[in-house]
């Protein structure tokens, strides 16, 4: 019976982690789902760093580049995440781009504030 508990609690645990990651993509596809036809800007790299998440049975890792970008004399800022069960890559994001380099944007003409990394 015990172990039949820890299997379905398992399972139960798999599936929320794979709706929560279904469901976050889902809801940024829905957000930037026009943003192809956003103009093109360059922003420049502030920060990156990967940040590893301890789960009970497993690790995942997060690459993440934050980015600022400037719209008629205005400053913003962005954030780029990527999930991977492998930590190298998540690296390899990060070595991708460096802080101070420049990364390839589109910024929404309606609301400046939302941009999406090419």
């Amino acid at each position: 019976m015990k172990e039949y508990l820890n299997f379905v609690f398992l399972t139960l645990v798999v599936i929320w982690f794979v709706g929560a990651i279904t469901w976050s993509r889902l809801k940024r596809f829905l957000q930037f789902s026009d943003s192809s036809n956003w103009p093109i800007i360059l922003a420049t790299v502030e920060e990156v760093k990967v940040q590893p998440h301890y789960g009970r049975s497993s690790t995942t890792y997060c690459a993440e580049v934050l980015y600022s970008y400037q719209v008629g004399g205005e400053y913003y800022s962005g954030r780029y995440a990527a999930d991977s069960f492998v930590e190298e890559d998540a690296n390899a994001v990060v070595r991708e781009h460096p802080k101070g380099s420049t990364l390839q944007i589109q910024v929404s003409p309606a609301n400046p504030k939302r941009s999406v990394v090419i």
